[in-house]
Formats: C-alpha cells, sequence, structure tokens
C-alpha cells in the first residue's frame, strides 16, 4: 500500500515526483545496457529488458506526465520541476487550461 501524500504537495510537486520516478528507471536501465556492453557475454534477456525500461521510461515520460485537470502533456514542466525545482517556478500555470500548479 502506498504512503499517503501530503495535503500540501502541489501540481507541479506531483508532475516532478512522477518525473523523477521515470529518469531513476530510464537511468538505471540505461545503466545496465551500458554495463552489459563490457561484459564478455552478457545475457540477452539482461539487455533486452534494459532496452525496454529504457525506452519505456522515455516513452512514459511523454504519454503519461498530463495535467489532472485538462490531460495536457506537460513532460517539460515535470522535467523541470524534477532537475531543476527553481527553473520550474517560472511555469506558473498549466499552458493549455491555465490550472495554477501550486
Amino acid at each position: 500500500m502506498a504512503a499517503p501524500l501530503p495535503e500540501a504537495m502541489g501540481i507541479r510537486d506531483r508532475l516532478g515526483r512522477d518525473m523523477r520516478v521515470y529518469l531513476g528507471i530510464g537511468l538505471t536501465g540505461w545503466c545496465v545496457f551500458v554495463a552489459c556492453l563490457f561484459m564478455a557475454r552478457p545475457p540477452a534477456w539482461l539487455m533486452i529488458g534494459a532496452f525496454v525500461a529504457t525506452c519505456g521510461a522515455l516513452v512514459s515520460m511523454l504519454m503519461f506526465i498530463r495535467c489532472p485537470h485538462c490531460r495536457a502533456r506537460l513532460p517539460q514542466i515535470a522535467f523541470a520541476a524534477a532537475v531543476a525545482p527553481s527553473t520550474a517556478s517560472r511555469f506558473d500555470r498549466c499552458p493549455a487550461c491555465g490550472t495554477h500548479l501550486d
């Protein structure tokens, strides 16, 4: 069972958290794939799994990071919220519906 979210968590915080999860999966998959290149005989299932995890995380970033109100895709705002929160503060509202992100 997932831990309950704090009440003060805004839309930008949720977008950033989701993006960090996808970035973590993608980075882990990429690191495993690159590590397999240095192995003498890497298992095929490991290389394929790492490649699928990396590609799946990238596609998920583009498809599933959305505004909860209008369902517009917001991966650029979520990426800024995950990597550089001070930069993400420039985005005050959803570009599609105008919903306040905090």
